[in-house]
């Protein structure tokens, strides 16, 4: 049997349907002209020839492969030494000859943001830009560097180009997929979490866009319009299909840009799912295993279906197996200014996560087709057999943080005549001292807010059924590697700092490296800083225990009191003007504290941390930001710009947690 016996099946495919009853004309273009068989293949055999293009899936399976093991071994390794032994990473960086200076080298590119380059697209990091860049800049290269584009016409066979750029575009969609999953093992070996990984789909839209366009064009060139609609009739189901999954394409690609996810992330999530499922079945049919190419869909959905199934498996052990499980929301009692609304969820669960860690919620009596995620707020239980509540904190938007708002108001109406509901989440007990940021039903004294802010603590609550899917995203853990640790917060971005901090102030600090944290809020009033006083306070004790210098900073930015204001507040004198800043007070831990009524000064803060560092013999610094873009890209561009002058640390390490879906 001849290899012209093995592929004369697949010739009708693409450019022949073996040797034609009517002879070849060349004069002539469409699908019922075509030369015979042997005379294309032997026309390919030293231009690309079509049944060898498989080579291009293998290699760009195993060039991934391999960029992933090397992410792995590198930073994912390091990370997790930072995490479980802090000293010895840090010993071992120490050791390595030039490390810090060509990581310092690389922070200083790596780390600058450019922001903001159209209404609701940003680049990553310059660095992370540029890693992108090159990858890409490989794969078109590879595809474009190839010679030929086009046979001598369609009849001769389907163009190289665009078999070349598919079989590129279909071996790098299973690892769109693991990338894609919220449970896979790219983000567990790399510590880099699931929703940092979106630029592949861009990569392989493009691709299929390159796969695309020859099809249309050499025909078009050709014989115009007639001849492009006869090749799409004469192999119709094939281009359907393909039209079909390319436009699904570019709407998921689109939809999943951040305009569209504030717009609604519910039904962005809703969307893209059904997407994705629509996407494959097309793509299937439209490759029909051609030059083996369902090896690549099969690995896609096996990667996909373990991941489901393994998510299923968690969010159903971690809530009760969809029975029983109930959070408890908590909003405030009054109607307040667009924007200032808040909610706080509070429910048992035996998930185990980390510092800084996110879950997504569902709940099935209100929206049992979305989720949405938040940020953990507090630690679990130390006690690994004990449940622990987990706690969640967000601003109200629209979508089901609105649904939760008014449905907590109206449950809390129909029994008007009762009590107002207490809240069991926002008080703590000396008792529980042992682990302050867990919710008890009692209140202390000692933890209370002033009766200033006592309106603006929740007085409606209600128990809704919940579904938890988690938890996700990247540790925090690895900043008790450092000795001095900066954390900048913006907003509701507090959530993240919480748990952070209460990490590092409950280590055990011989076994950890820090010395030192300097935690920064930006809060636009004090209804905001009324639901977090109480696990700031907690923190404020925790360190006061501990071996760790802690220092607490609050930015008020959008809120103008009077001093006689600030004195029927929270008892304190009138505001002070210290250098340009303009300063108010708080009551907190049960003592007053100063709050700026200024924006901060993100560069300036992140240098002083550094001096201050220095100053205090300390060797390398941490910064942490999770806020508005513009604070992120402050801090970014600051860290960036030190790693020329580190003030005589070994190193200046940043953190972004990105602020927002």
């Amino acid at each position: 049997m001849t290899l012209i016996d093995l592929v004369l099946p697949l010739s009708k495919r693409h450019g022949g349907h073996g040797d034609a009853d009517e002879p070849y004309d060349p004069d002539e273009h469409g699908p019922n002209n075509r030369p015979p068989s042997a005379e294309r293949l032997a026309a390919m055999l030293h231009a690309d020839n079509w049944y060898d293009m498989q080579k291009y899936a293998n290699r760009v399976t195993w060039l991934m492969l391999a960029i992933l093991i090397l992410v792995t071994v590198g930073p994912g390794l390091l990370h997790r030494l930072r995490v479980h032994r802090p000293k010895l990473a840090v010993s071992l960086q120490r050791r390595l000859p030039f490390y810090f200076k060509l990581v310092s080298w690389g922070r200083s590119v790596g780390y600058l943001q450019k922001g903001r380059i159209l209404p609701g697209f940003r680049l990553p990091a310059l660095g992370a830009s540029i890693a992108i860049a090159l990858f890409c800049a490989a794969i078109f290269g590879w595809t474009l560097g190839v010679r030929p584009y086009y046979r001598k016409t369609r009849e001769w066979g389907s163009p190289p180009l665009a078999i070349r750029a598919g079989m590129l575009a279909n071996a790098m969609i299973p690892f769109l997929l693991a990338l894609a999953t919220k449970v896979n093992v790219i983000s567990i070996l790399t510590a880099v979490s699931h929703e940092r990984l979106q630029w592949l789909a861009r990569l392989i839209l493009t691709l299929s866009l390159i796969h695309t366009i020859p099809f249309i064009w050499q025909p078009l060139t050709e014989g115009g319009s007639s001849n492009l609609w006869a090749w799409w009739k004469s192999d119709y189901v094939t281009y359907w299909n393909g039209t079909v999954a390319l436009s699904l394409m570019i709407w998921m690609v689109l939809s999943s840009t951040r305009v569209f996810r504030n717009m609604s992330y519910e039904f962005f999530v809703i969307q893209h799912i059904v997407s994705t499922l629509l996407f494959i079945g097309f793509y299937f049919f439209h490759t029909d295993n051609t030059l083996n190419s369902w090896i690549w869909l099969w690995a896609a959905v096996g990667v996909w279906g373990f991941a489901t199934l393994i998510k299923w498996a968690r969010s159903a052990t971690a809530s009760r197996y969809f029975v029983g499980a109930k959070a408890s929301v908590e909003v405030s009692g009054e109607e307040l200014v667009a924007g200032e609304e808040m909610l706080r969820i509070a429910l048992k669960t035996n998930v185990r996560w980390w510092p800084g860690a996110h879950v997504f919620i569902r709940f099935p009596t209100l929206a049992p087709l979305q989720s949405h995620p938040f940020t953990i707020v507090n630690l679990p239980q130390p006690d690994h057999h004990c449940d622990s509540e987990l706690v969640l904190v967000a601003r109200v938007h629209d979508g089901i943080t609105r649904k939760l708002l008014k449905h907590a108001r109206s449950k809390a109406a129909s029994v008007e005549a009762e009590d107002d509901i207490e809240s069991e989440s926002i008080y703590m007990t000396k008792q529980n001292s042992s682990h302050p940021l867990r919710a008890v039903p009692e209140s202390s004294e000692a933890y209370a807010l002033d009766s200033g802010d006592a309106p603006l603590l929740p007085t409606r609550a209600c128990m809704v059924p919940a579904i938890i899917d988690g938890p996700y995203g990247q540790s925090s853990a690895s900043l008790q590697a450092f000795d001095h640790v900066l954390i900048l917060a913006g907003g509701v971005g507090i959530t993240f700092a919480t748990s952070a901090c209460m990490h590092l102030a409950m280590a055990n600090a011989d076994r950890i490296q820090t010395r030192s944290v300097h935690l920064v809020w930006s809060v636009r009033s004090r209804a905001s800083l009324a639901w977090f006083q109480p696990y700031l306070d907690a923190i404020s004790e925790r360190f006061a225990a501990s071996k760790v210098a802690y220092t607490f900073t609050l930015h008020i930015t959008r809120e103008c009191i009077s001093a006689s204001d600030a004195v029927s507040r929270s008892n304190s004198a009138p505001e002070a003007d210290f250098g340009a800043e303009k300063w108010t007070a708080y009551r907190g831990a049960a003592r007053e504290r100063p709050a700026s009524l200024e924006r901060p000064h993100v560069p300036s803060i992140i240098r002083d941390a550094a001096q201050h560092a220095a100053n205090s013999s300390a060797r390398s610094l941490a910064v942490v930001v999770c806020g508005p873009a513009g604070m992120s890209d402050a801090a970014a561009n600051a860290t960036a710009r030190l790693q020329h002058d580190r003030k005589g640390l070994d190193e200046i390490w940043l953190l972004n947690e990105s602020f927002g879906w």
